[in-house]
């Protein structure tokens, strides 16, 4: 393995760590932080005129907030993940485990399939829902509130699965990381060399009969 494929897999396998353990902490973090505040029973100050449930305002804000930091260390780990990739892919070595490689590779564009429908689709509609629904609760517009509300709550599900499946699949890749770096390829098989035939030594009977 040259030296630049061995810092490669290192910065491969620490930021695709670090992006797994991003997913999974902000969906736990998220988690926790629905059930504890809806418990408190909170009334919000700066919704005076909303009559919906204030602990969905006052825990969605925190998780927004908690989601979007997620997002910009999980933005900067998969831009070094494959950058990383990209280059081991380059270095002759790693083709010796060709079926290694050729999964990293796979599993990468699937991660970023689901990472893209995330942002560009999920993300995109149900940040501009929920800024409606907290504006609309602001003003004291319950009706307006509660149908953005309603509309955000419906990709919720599908958000959770795709956030599941990318943590499993930036799992996996972490994974296929370890064992490319760390796999021998099988030495090739190869006939052993061709050898004198060992020197045949003169009977002793004519050794004494050529003297």
């Amino acid at each position: 393995m040259t030296p630049l494929r061995r810092w490669m897999e290192a910065v491969h396998i620490v930021a695709a760590g670090l992006w797994a353990g991003v997913v999974i902490a902000t969906g736990a973090a998220a988690a926790i932080i629905f059930p504890t505040v809806r418990g408190l029973e909170p009334t919000v100050g700066t919704y005076p005129n909303y009559s919906g449930e204030h602990w969905r305002l006052l825990a969605g804000q925190v998780a927004a907030r908690l989601f979007a930091v997620g997002d910009i260390v999980q933005f900067i780990c998969a831009m070094l993940t494959g950058v990383s990739l990209a280059i081991i892919a380059l270095q002759r070595d790693a083709w010796a485990s060709r079926t290694i490689i050729l999964a990293r590779l796979t599993v990468y564009a699937a991660v970023l399939m689901l990472v893209a429908y995330a942002v560009l689709v999920l993300g995109h509609r149900m940040n501009t829902n929920l800024a409606e629904y907290w504006a609309a609760a602001k003003i004291g517009d319950n009706q307006t509130a509660a149908s953005a509300r309603q509309a955000f709550q419906k990709d919720h599900g599908p958000a959770s699965a795709v956030m599941g499946s990318t943590a499993a699949g930036v799992f996996v890749l972490t994974v296929l990381g370890v064992v490319g770096a760390t796999s021998r390829p099988a030495a090739a098989s190869a006939s052993p060399p061709l050898q004198a035939p060992p020197r045949l030594e003169t009977p002793d009977l004519a050794r004494r009969a050529s003297r």
